[in-house]
């Protein structure tokens, strides 16, 4: 069985033309096998959407992408469904957006999960998290002008956790850190939950460092990495 590569491009400048990426089906690939999806930025002066939708569940041996390319308003990455590697990464990278739902889980088997809004350094791009997101055991990271995780659950295993709101080297730009729902990680690294590079951060959800001798949960940093 051969890799898989779904994009769009292509269309007419200045048409209505959509660079819109829908994936309604399950689709699995084979053990050796990567997928990748990608809502193409050519041109950028498409008026029609340019996101990237999951409906299907995603299975495949090895690393799985998902991109949108696009920095227009509006545009995002959304997720639906189920989308797991099982014995690779999970890349999840827009330039503005990314909106996983209660059922848009991304799970891993020990390798690492990153999901990048505002990919571009633009000070425009959340990631809004509502379903679970678990590595067992790859650290996961989450980035970008603003993070929600307004539900489920972050579980990394023994591995880390980060969560920056900023991701670009701007005070001005920086996003409010809300977590409302569950984080949980077993690593005994002195980084092994940072939440970093906010305007604000609001902890309403729970946080669990399993191991409670070395296990650190760090907040803030300095200088770009600050809670301003």
């Amino acid at each position: 069985q051969d890799n898989l590569f779904f994009a769009t491009g292509g269309a007419t400048a200045g048409t209505s033309a959509a660079n819109e990426l829908l994936i309604s089906t399950a689709i699995t690939v084979g053990t050796n096998n990567t997928f990748t999806a990608v809502a193409s930025s050519s041109p950028v002066s498409l008026t029609g959407p340019g996101n990237l939708t999951i409906n299907g569940g995603v299975t495949a041996g090895q690393n799985i992408l998902l991109a949108q390319t696009r920095n227009i308003t509006g545009d995002k990455i959304t997720i639906n469904n189920s989308i797991t590697s099982n014995s690779g990464t999970i890349t999840v990278s827009a330039e503005k957006d990314v909106d996983p739902t209660l059922v848009g889980v991304l799970t891993t088997t020990g390798q690492t999960i990153t999901v990048t809004g505002d990919r571009d350094a633009t000070g425009a791009g959340r990631v809004d998290l509502r379903g679970n997101v678990t590595s067992n055991g790859g650290n996961i990271t989450i980035t970008g002008t603003g993070v929600a995780q307004l539900s489920g659950i972050i579980n990394s295993g023994n591995a880390t956790v980060t969560i920056d709101g900023n991701s670009t080297a701007s005070a001005g730009s920086r996003g409010i850190i809300n977590l409302v729902g569950t984080i949980q990680t077993t690593s005994t690294s002195p980084s092994a939950l940072v939440i970093r590079d906010a305007a604000s951060v609001n902890l309403a959800g729970t946080i669990t460092l399993s191991d409670s001798v070395s296990g650190t949960l760090k907040i803030g940093g300095t200088d770009a990495d600050a809670i301003t």
